[in-house]
Protein backbone atom coordinates (compact mmCIF):
# COMPACT_ATOMS: atom_id res chain seq x y z
CA UNK A 1 0.00 0.00 0.00
CA UNK A 2 1.20 3.46 -0.87
CA UNK A 3 1.71 5.88 2.01
CA UNK A 4 2.09 9.66 2.01
CA UNK A 5 4.69 10.48 4.67
CA UNK A 6 5.83 13.82 6.03
CA UNK A 7 9.27 14.84 4.85
CA UNK A 8 11.79 15.91 7.48
CA UNK A 9 15.46 16.66 8.00
CA UNK A 10 16.01 12.89 8.14
CA UNK A 11 15.25 12.82 4.39
CA UNK A 12 17.94 15.35 3.46
CA UNK A 13 20.74 12.81 2.76
CA UNK A 14 18.52 10.77 0.41
CA UNK A 15 17.23 13.91 -1.29
CA UNK A 16 20.79 15.16 -1.80
CA UNK A 17 21.77 11.82 -3.36
CA UNK A 18 18.74 11.67 -5.64
CA UNK A 19 19.09 15.30 -6.76
CA UNK A 20 22.76 14.74 -7.65
CA UNK A 21 21.80 11.70 -9.75
CA UNK A 22 18.91 13.43 -11.58
CA UNK A 23 19.87 14.44 -15.13
CA UNK A 24 16.65 16.47 -15.52
CA UNK A 25 17.36 18.60 -12.44
CA UNK A 26 21.01 19.31 -13.24
CA UNK A 27 20.66 23.11 -13.46
CA UNK A 28 22.24 24.39 -10.23
CA UNK A 29 20.01 27.51 -10.28
CA UNK A 30 16.82 25.45 -9.89
CA UNK A 31 15.23 25.75 -6.43
CA UNK A 32 14.77 21.97 -6.38
CA UNK A 33 18.57 21.59 -6.15
CA UNK A 34 18.30 22.48 -2.46
CA UNK A 35 17.17 19.36 -0.55
CA UNK A 36 15.30 21.56 1.96
CA UNK A 37 13.00 22.65 -0.89
CA UNK A 38 11.29 19.24 -0.60
CA UNK A 39 10.56 19.36 3.13
CA UNK A 40 7.09 19.55 4.65
CA UNK A 41 6.21 23.03 5.86
CA UNK A 42 8.39 24.96 3.41
CA UNK A 43 6.95 28.46 3.02
CA UNK A 44 4.57 28.69 0.07
CA UNK A 45 4.05 24.96 -0.22
CA UNK A 46 0.52 23.55 -0.23
CA UNK A 47 1.83 20.06 0.49
CA UNK A 48 5.21 18.33 0.44
CA UNK A 49 5.60 14.65 1.11
CA UNK A 50 7.23 11.44 0.07
CA UNK A 51 5.48 8.43 -1.34
CA UNK A 52 6.49 5.13 0.21
CA UNK A 53 5.55 1.63 -0.89
CA UNK A 54 6.39 -1.75 0.62
CA UNK A 55 9.99 -1.45 -0.66
CA UNK A 56 10.67 2.08 0.63
CA UNK A 57 10.64 5.64 -0.67
CA UNK A 58 9.47 5.86 -4.27
CA UNK A 59 9.57 9.63 -4.84
CA UNK A 60 9.35 13.04 -3.22
CA UNK A 61 6.76 15.57 -4.32
CA UNK A 62 5.71 19.10 -3.58
CA UNK A 63 2.58 21.00 -4.54
CA UNK A 64 2.58 24.79 -4.64
CA UNK A 65 -0.47 26.98 -5.23
CA UNK A 66 -0.21 28.16 -8.84
CA UNK A 67 -3.54 30.06 -8.95
CA UNK A 68 -6.66 30.02 -6.80
CA UNK A 69 -7.83 26.84 -8.52
CA UNK A 70 -4.59 25.20 -9.71
CA UNK A 71 -1.71 23.45 -7.97
CA UNK A 72 1.80 23.07 -9.43
CA UNK A 73 3.38 19.65 -8.92
CA UNK A 74 7.14 19.25 -8.47
CA UNK A 75 8.62 15.75 -8.29
CA UNK A 76 12.01 14.35 -7.33
CA UNK A 77 12.57 10.84 -8.59
CA UNK A 78 15.24 8.45 -7.43
CA UNK A 79 17.72 6.88 -9.80
CA UNK A 80 16.42 3.82 -11.67
CA UNK A 81 19.08 1.79 -9.85
CA UNK A 82 17.22 2.57 -6.59
CA UNK A 83 13.60 2.83 -7.73
CA UNK A 84 12.24 1.04 -10.80
CA UNK A 85 10.19 2.94 -13.36
CA UNK A 86 7.35 0.51 -12.69
CA UNK A 87 7.25 1.47 -8.99
CA UNK A 88 7.34 5.16 -9.92
CA UNK A 89 4.52 4.81 -12.46
CA UNK A 90 2.36 2.89 -9.99
CA UNK A 91 3.01 5.46 -7.24
CA UNK A 92 2.21 8.41 -9.51
CA UNK A 93 -1.06 6.88 -10.68
CA UNK A 94 -2.26 5.88 -7.22
CA UNK A 95 -0.89 9.00 -5.55
CA UNK A 96 -2.56 11.39 -8.00
CA UNK A 97 -5.87 9.54 -7.78
CA UNK A 98 -5.88 9.77 -4.00
CA UNK A 99 -4.50 13.30 -3.80
CA UNK A 100 -6.88 14.69 -6.44
CA UNK A 101 -9.89 13.91 -4.24
CA UNK A 102 -8.49 16.08 -1.43
CA UNK A 103 -7.29 18.86 -3.73
CA UNK A 104 -10.70 19.00 -5.41
CA UNK A 105 -12.40 19.18 -2.00
CA UNK A 106 -10.14 22.19 -1.22
CA UNK A 107 -11.40 23.97 -4.36
CA UNK A 108 -8.61 23.13 -6.80
CA UNK A 109 -9.71 22.06 -10.27
CA UNK A 110 -6.38 21.31 -11.92
CA UNK A 111 -2.78 20.29 -11.43
CA UNK A 112 0.02 21.56 -13.65
CA UNK A 113 3.56 20.22 -13.89
CA UNK A 114 6.57 20.90 -16.07
CA UNK A 115 8.69 18.31 -17.84
CA UNK A 116 11.13 18.07 -20.72
CA UNK A 117 11.62 14.31 -20.34
CA UNK A 118 10.01 12.64 -23.37
CA UNK A 119 9.21 9.47 -21.42
CA UNK A 120 7.62 11.36 -18.54
CA UNK A 121 5.63 13.58 -20.92
CA UNK A 122 4.28 10.50 -22.72
CA UNK A 123 3.30 8.99 -19.36
CA UNK A 124 1.61 12.21 -18.23
CA UNK A 125 -0.41 12.38 -21.45
CA UNK A 126 -1.47 8.76 -20.98
CA UNK A 127 -2.78 9.76 -17.55
CA UNK A 128 -4.87 12.61 -19.00
CA UNK A 129 -2.51 15.59 -18.76
CA UNK A 130 -2.77 17.97 -21.71
CA UNK A 131 -0.23 20.38 -23.18
CA UNK A 132 -0.44 23.73 -21.40
CA UNK A 133 2.47 25.43 -23.21
CA UNK A 134 6.11 26.09 -22.32
CA UNK A 135 6.81 22.48 -21.18
CA UNK A 136 3.79 22.55 -18.84
CA UNK A 137 1.13 19.83 -18.72
CA UNK A 138 -2.26 20.24 -17.03
CA UNK A 139 -4.59 17.70 -15.49
CA UNK A 140 -8.23 18.67 -14.95
CA UNK A 141 -9.10 17.02 -11.63
CA UNK A 142 -12.56 18.54 -11.26
CA UNK A 143 -14.12 17.03 -14.38
CA UNK A 144 -12.87 13.46 -14.22
CA UNK A 145 -10.84 10.94 -12.31
CA UNK A 146 -7.14 10.56 -13.02
CA UNK A 147 -6.60 7.82 -15.63
CA UNK A 148 -5.12 4.64 -14.26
Amino acid sequence: MLEFLVTSNDDLPLLKEWIAADEWHSDPTLPCQNPAYWLTGVNGSYLASRLVDELGTVLFFKFDVETTDCLRLHTQFGPVSDVSERRVAKAIMEGLQRFSIHASADGFSSIVTESISPRLVAFLKKMGFTDAGENDYRLDIAAKEVAA
